[in-house]
């Protein structure tokens, strides 16, 4: 007897989403200061730590689009453009503040 996908919620799903890549993005943030703290100042860890955190909106790329692509076929598709939106928004901030670096 075959089981019924679950019903889910469009407004509960882009939650999940946001939540998502948000906390993965403070999950790299975490790991990188870490990294970066935890190893003598200019070695080659530490620059790779502080690399990670300055391109945080390219290097979500690792983590977040697989996930979306997983869930694109298991057919959430609230999930997968609230997700992307929120990557957008974190590689736009990212973004921002490089120009408001640079100028």
């Amino acid at each position: 007897m075959p089981t019924e996908a679950p019903v889910r919620k469009p407004g509960r799903e882009r939650l999940k989403a946001y939540a998502f890549v948000w906390l993965l993005n403070l999950l790299q943030a975490y790991i990188s200061i870490s990294f970066a703290l935890g190893f003598p100042e200019g070695g080659p860890i530490a620059r790779l730590a502080g690399i990670s955190i300055q391109f945080i909106g390219l290097t979500q790329l690792v983590y977040v689009f697989p996930v979306l692509f997983y869930a694109h076929r298991r057919g959430r598709k609230d999930f997968v453009s609230s997700g992307i939106l929120a990557a957008s928004v974190t590689f736009l901030l990212s973004a921002a503040c490089w120009v408001a670096i640079r100028n």
